[in-house]
């Protein structure tokens, strides 16, 4: 079901940071040795927790078909590259 173009959620703070994390990555380099899932979902986790919208990694990976700690491990990998600290 489509959502209201009024309607305001988690999604319309975090899609913008999940990409501009992506290019930053990607930029850097830091996506050639992740798998594109796996990398996609370490950004979206990271970006929901810098949007202070927190997605949880069991729904991202149930949405991405891995698991936890496949997303987990890329978060760590991506972060460090990124260099972006814990709150």
């Amino acid at each position: 079901m489509p959502q209201d173009s009024q309607d305001s959620g988690p999604s319309d703070t975090v899609e913008p940071k999940t990409r501009k994390l992506i290019e930053l990555a990607d930029k850097h380099g830091l996506l050639t040795s992740c798998s594109p899932i796996g990398g996609a979902a370490g950004v979206v986790y990271i970006a929901g927790i810098l949007t202070e919208n927190p997605v949880t990694l069991a729904v991202i990976a149930e949405a991405a078909g891995i698991s936890s700690e496949t997303i987990r491990k890329h978060k760590t990998l991506l972060a460090k590259g990124l260099k972006i600290k814990k709150k």
